[in-house]
């Protein structure tokens, strides 16, 4: 049995499919993730295929049914375009990276309101900050982390406990999470960071605002990031959307 629901939602994606339709992916306030079918939206004059567009927040009238793969979109009303991010290539491209990792590793109809609450509001900063696009992103790709169940800890040395203020330099083990230098000698060592890129780790998650990076660290910091989801999620290929820019 079909039930007619309402949600907020994020386009992820979407392909063409047949000549007329467009399937696309949402990311859902109450549903999570879920595949729709958009009937004429390949038509030039169908407002609805330019609504269902991707990084489009929108609200989503569907009618829905479990058995079905495809939920089929009966209207559609445009909540933000986030038109500023679209004009700008280096915003695009930190932004599609977020929308990547959810449509990569999130299960279709797991619901993650938080993740969701998360995800919008940093499209709307984004969208109109002035500073590098790349920071807010990784801020929410470490919050993305942690409600997946793979949260970074940057505390203390797991072998020995130490605390890390401010250290010369800090290693990673994929598995374990942070060594300190002393106990890095006897143990395997994943990653290394330089004390430079750990206190940018460090101001990610403690919010900082005035974070200043430079383009070198930023590509080591979503490099790091694409090692540790291959480390823990075999299936996971890289993020595609960083290289494509």
């Amino acid at each position: 049995m079909s039930e007619i629901i309402k949600t907020d939602a994020v386009v992820i994606s979407k392909m063409d499919y047949s000549n007329t339709s467009k399937i696309a992916v949402l990311f859902t306030h109450e549903f999570g993730k879920i595949s729709v079918l958009v009937k004429g939206a390949r038509s030039a004059q169908a407002k609805t295929g330019r609504t269902v567009d991707v990084l489009n927040y929108i609200q989503v009238i569907l009618n829905k049914k479990e058995t079905r793969e495809l939920q089929y979109v009966n209207q559609v009303d445009l909540l933000d375009g986030y038109s500023k991010i679209k004009d700008d290539l280096v915003k695009l491209k930190y932004t599609v990276t977020g929308l990547e990792l959810i449509n990569t590793l999130i299960p279709e109809a797991e619901q993650h309101s938080r993740l969701f609450r998360g995800l919008v509001k940093i499209l709307s900063q984004i969208n109109n900050t002035t500073s590098h696009p790349a920071i807010p992103m990784l801020r929410f790709i470490l919050f993305f982390l942690k409600e997946i169940g793979f949260e970074l800890q940057f505390d203390n040395c797991f072998y020995c406990g130490k605390e890390f203020s401010d250290a010369e330099s800090v290693s990673f083990n994929f598995e374990k999470g942070t060594i300190c230098n002393d106990c890095g000698k006897d143990h395997l060592v994943s990653f290394t960071f330089t004390k430079e890129l750990f206190n940018f780790f460090l101001c990610l998650r403690q919010k900082e605002s005035n974070i200043q990076v430079n383009e070198r660290e930023i590509e080591i910091a979503y490099n790091f990031i694409e090692k540790y989801l291959k480390f823990h999620v075999p299936e996971f290929k890289g993020i595609k959307s960083i290289h494509l820019y």
